[in-house]
């Protein structure tokens, strides 16, 4: 099972790695890490959040790689490795704008009613 592991590195920045125990990195086990920066980012504007969002997500699945396969099992792996480290990374950075597009891109509410239910 995976153990994921983030950090914040310094202000504004993410330190996203993940341990894949069933799955050996480069033939060692040691883990992937990738940091991510949003410094440059404005969170209180919606294209903001979307960029900071398509960092995460890019950075999970480079970091998750070494889980993805053509079978079915090791893709379903890395899918869950994906998600559980977008989640811990937008659970991490405790921002509510991000935290509502996390929640629209994975539970499939309209984003009418997830603006709605956050006011």
């Amino acid at each position: 099972m995976p153990v994921f592991t983030f950090a914040r590195a310094v202000p504004h920045a993410l330190l996203l790695a993940v341990m894949a125990s069933s799955v050996a990195h480069a033939g060692s086990g040691e883990a992937s890490a990738r940091t991510v920066s949003y410094a440059d980012l404005n969170l209180a504007a919606p294209n903001g959040v979307a960029a900071l969002y398509q960092r995460v997500y890019y950075a999970a699945s480079n970091v998750c790689a070494p889980l993805d396969g053509r079978e079915l099992g090791r893709h379903i792996r890395f899918r869950q490795c994906v998600d559980a480290a977008v989640a811990k990374a937008v659970s991490d950075v405790g921002q509510e704008p991000l935290t509502t597009y996390h929640a629209v891109k994975t539970q499939g509410k309209p984003a009418a009613a997830v603006r709605t239910a956050s006011r």
